[in-house]
């Protein structure tokens, strides 16, 4: 298949007053035309980081990429200039923030700031903008475009934003689209209907898709392949059928066992003991050894790299589950 996105030994790190933050630790994973990639992973484990190191969008400085490739349709995106970077944002590129109250700007209507960024990305006059504007409005299944277009954001629904932020990502016809965490904060009946929405973007437009997300459910609705992402490196990648089934990592084994069945009640849930470490200071070797049952004494002195042990199946594990552990 085509791969539109390889991300190659992706290093950044923030110089803050408290000192350097090591933010992403040689981050490696790939994503093909037409599939949707989950990026998966406890808060602070480098999701949201990866997703703008990807758009460009990290302030520099703080941020500094020390090291890796971010390869876009063929080319580094890390190596365009500032105005080569600004056509493809948004135009190729599109980005879904976690909270679209901050991402929209509240003292615009809707109107005014989606056919904004139809006019920059596609040169049309503000008439036809706002034509566009409405036709994405409806194939977000937004009832009645019309009026949502006259009105600022607080005045609509959380799940209404959001698909807003959906439309206005896709009216310029990206190629790929990252959703960072796109239904958090909506109810269960909402946080459906996007996720459908995004699937049937995905087919209908033929665009690639980044579903960055803490929540295994999700993935496993929608994905294609899988980043488990533990203190800023990419533990575990393959399939989402692989990784439910016989997940290899002891970390992505811990993320499946926390979560309740739905068959049987249970008066403990599972939990992964300790916590993510701290990224100022972040333990020599694997990052996950001081939680990890399966730690040896390698683990603590040096990081395993990101290895294909079978078709497809990449793990960076010195000890891993043997063969596997069918979670069927």
């Amino acid at each position: 298949m085509e791969r539109i996105l390889e991300v190659k030994d992706l290093k950044i790190q923030f110089d803050t007053e408290e000192g350097t933050v090591y933010a992403l630790e040689n981050v490696s994973f790939h994503l093909n035309k037409g599939e949707i990639l989950g990026i998966i992973g406890e808060t602070g484990s480098g999701k949201s980081v990866t997703a703008s190191a990807i758009n460009r969008i990290l302030p520099v400085p703080p941020a500094r990429i020390v090291n890796g490739e971010i390869i876009f349709q063929g080319k580094d995106v890390l190596q365009y200039k500032r105005e080569e970077m600004n056509r493809i944002r948004g135009k190729k590129i599109s980005m879904i923030f976690q909270e679209p109250m901050t991402a929209l700007n509240p003292v615009f209507k809707i109107k005014e700031q989606m056919s904004d960024v139809i006019m920059h990305h596609q040169k049309i006059n503000r008439k036809k903008a706002v034509k566009q504007a409405t036709e994405m409005l409806e194939q977000v299944r937004i009832p009645d475009p019309e009026m949502v277009l006259d009105k600022y954001p607080h005045e609509l629904s959380g799940g209404m934003r959001q698909r807003v932020m959906i439309a206005t990502a896709l009216s310029c016809e990206a190629d790929l689209l990252i959703a960072d965490e796109p239904t958090t904060a909506l109810d269960v009946t909402t946080q459906d209907q996007i996720l459908a929405l995004i699937q049937d973007m995905r087919k209908n437009l033929d665009i690639s898709v980044i579903l960055i997300t803490h929540d295994f459910g999700v993935v496993a609705e929608i994905c294609d392949t899988v980043a488990v992402m533990y203190g800023g490196s990419v533990v575990e990648f393959t399939d989402i059928y692989t990784l439910t089934k016989k997940p290899y990592h002891p970390y992505s084994n811990g993320l499946l066992k926390a979560i309740p069945p739905v068959d049987q009640t249970i008066e403990k849930l599972n939990t992964i003991p300790g916590s993510v470490p701290n990224l100022l200071k972040p333990p020599p070797g694997c990052r996950f050894h001081p939680r990890c049952e399966n730690a040896l004494e390698k683990c603590k002195i040096d990081p395993p790299s990101l290895t294909e042990i079978e078709e497809n199946h990449f793990i960076a594990c010195y000890n891993p589950i043997k063969g596997g552990e069918d979670n069927e």
